[in-house]
């Protein structure tokens, strides 16, 4: 599955979560897990695993009287394509105040810290970056803009 490809909700992603950790599942474990954490009703969970199916996120094995349950699209792949997305929805100009943010509102592993400290270093800047909010909204409101 490629990045482009993975268009998961905010509640598919938690199902995506349960099967990702146990690295397959069927149905009735995802419908235990969730219900344990959240008010969700089984049938609720099973329209999702399906959505899931028809996105090509999951796969499903029928196995006698159950669904097996398997991730197509990686945990890393689907969190790249998440932060791609996001990337898309702010001005060129603007992600670097975006990556501070957030790394100043999460709690960061000293595994972590280092891992962007080696990627901060082998980074080269660009100092030229343009303005992309008029091409994407039609609207520009980043700071030093020469099109304000």
């Amino acid at each position: 599955m490629k990045k482009d490809d993975i268009n998961i909700s905010d509640s598919e992603i938690i199902v995506m979560k349960v099967i990702w950790s146990k690295g397959f599942a069927t149905s009735r474990e995802v419908i235990e897990t969730i219900t344990k954490a959240t008010n969700w009703k089984p049938t609720t969970i099973k329209t999702m695993l399906t959505r899931l199916v028809e996105k090509n996120a999951l796969s499903v094995e029928k196995q006698g009287n159950k669904n097996y349950y398997y991730p197509i699209s990686s945990q890393n792949l689907t969190y790249e394509s998440f932060f791609d997305d996001a990337v898309y929805k702010v001005c060129n100009k603007s992600v670097g105040d975006m990556i501070v943010y957030l790394l100043n509102s999460n709690e960061l592993s000293s595994n972590d810290l280092n891992n962007i400290k080696i990627a901060l270093e082998n980074k080269n800047a660009n100092d030229n970056l343009k303005c992309n909010c008029i091409e994407k909204f039609g609207v520009c409101n980043c700071k030093d803009c020469s099109k304000n």
